[in-house]
């Protein structure tokens, strides 16, 4: 699980795992914290934490900002392949997001699964020098459609979306990135 290789950091390395017993402080597998959120909230900002997201992880958010990754320079790395990557899904209320506010963080390897009819954004992004990579978002299935999958703001300067997978009928979707700007 040592990512160091690949995102050299002295930082911290947390694991989340949905399947994990809760109280967990974050610090292995074995003690992984059960949400994203929370290994956010144990994060250092601008000290390189990574957080792994074991393989089968699966989070579903009701309301806006289920996720607020609002603590600069955090990379989040979902462990797996296909739909054994970590699975969020989107539920309840149209505002339900995954919300990036702060700079400088890194999101990969996670799917992003909308699960109401007019959803508004599965993702905002709000910060600059955000990279996003090999994500899934499955944007509409025959009873469900979000407006946008990526809506940004006229401060994500920088912003890298590469090889994410955007997928869905058509029906109810107004467009898979909108980048909102001045620049």
């Amino acid at each position: 699980y040592d990512l160091r290789m690949r995102f050299p950091t002295t930082g911290n390395i947390w694991f989340v795992d949905s399947g994990a017993s809760a109280g967990g402080n974050g610090l292995s597998p074995e003690s992984a914290v059960t949400t994203i959120d929370a290994a956010i909230n144990l994060a250092t900002a601008s000290n390189g934490d990574i957080m792994i997201v074991m393989e089968g992880h699966a989070e579903t958010f009701v309301g806006a900002a289920g996720i607020a990754l609002d603590v600069i320079g955090l990379t989040i790395v979902g462990l797996g392949r296909g739909r054994s990557r970590p699975v969020i899904t989107f539920g309840t209320a149209a505002a339900a997001s995954f919300d990036i506010s702060a700079a400088s963080n890194w999101v990969e390897n996670l799917v992003f699964v909308n699960g109401i009819a007019s959803q508004t954004a599965l993702m905002n992004i709000t910060a600059a020098d955000v990279t996003v990579k090999g994500c899934e978002f499955q944007l509409a299935d025959a009873t469900t459609a979000v407006l946008l999958g990526i809506l940004t703001t006229d401060a994500a300067d920088r912003l890298v979306i590469e090889d994410n997978w955007f997928h869905g009928v058509t029906t109810g979707i107004t467009a898979a990135i909108r980048i909102v700007g001045t620049d």
